[in-house]
């Protein structure tokens, strides 16, 4: 009798399959708009050189036409001519002056100050009085009139005509010196030698001594005057000394 085969089983093992990691991907998102942040960046810093560049062009090109610019100078318009005019008048001490229409040219109190005039505007100030005043040697031209202009207004002043204005000042301090000046004086500034004589010995000034003022009246009788311009501080001397 035939012998049956033992039936058998063979163990199946499960086939294994590898399986590969497979990498993905974040699909791309296209931005409309929208630049990298590094090519921004670039392209600020290519405009900043050309903006650079531009401005060196600039100013290379104005170098260049000052070059050959042409200098301009301006030259400042200069101060008109003055004439300097000095007011000497035995007046009050509180005697005001004013030159010209309603003072245009200034305010003098007192006996002495000085005044100035445009050169262009002289005709506006030279009315009879004014010209009175400078032929009496109350108003003296210091300066800037020409010699020829001088000689038309008669203020072409011969040397010692006049008193400084420091002599005028101080004119009874002079003492025995003011006998040297008084001869060579016009009769405008004789005469205010006079007044000044005569107001300084009635206020007790004792530099007016009798032998000056005989002296300075002498003086006076020669230059034309017929008893002297000092003649009436003498007389009040006279007096004094009959008492």
């Amino acid at each position: 009798m035939a012998r049956k085969k033992a039936a058998t089983t063979e163990e199946v093992k499960p086939e294994v399959v590898e399986t590969k990691e497979v990498e993905t991907k974040e699909p791309e998102v296209e931005v409309i708009g929208k630049e990298p942040v590094e090519m921004k960046q670039a392209d600020s810093r290519d405009l900043e050189i050309e903006e650079l560049k531009k401005q060196l062009a600039e100013m290379q090109e104005m170098l260049k036409q000052a070059q050959f610019a042409p200098q301009v100078v301006q030259v400042a318009p200069q101060e008109a001519e003055r004439v300097h005019f000095l007011f000497e008048a035995e007046v009050a001490d509180d005697n005001i002056f004013s030159p010209g229409e309603n003072g245009r040219y200034g305010r003098i109190i007192g006996k002495t100050g000085s005044f100035y005039v445009p050169k262009n505007e002289i005709s506006s100030v030279m009315d009879a009085q004014f010209r009175s005043m400078l032929e009496n040697r109350w108003i003296i031209v210091v300066s800037g009139l020409s010699e020829d202009e001088r000689e038309a207004f008669g203020v072409d002043y011969k040397e010692g005509e006049y008193l400084d204005k420091k002599a005028f000042a101080k004119m009874v301090d002079l003492g025995d010196e003011m006998l040297e000046i008084y001869p060579k004086l016009c009769k405008g500034h004789q005469e205010m030698v006079a007044k000044r004589y005569y107001e300084a010995y009635k206020n007790g000034n004792p530099k007016v001594t009798r032998e000056l003022v005989v002296e300075l009246n002498k003086l006076s009788r020669k230059a034309g005057s017929e008893k002297g311009d000092f003649i009436g501080i003498i007389e009040m001397m006279n007096e004094a000394d009959t008492k």
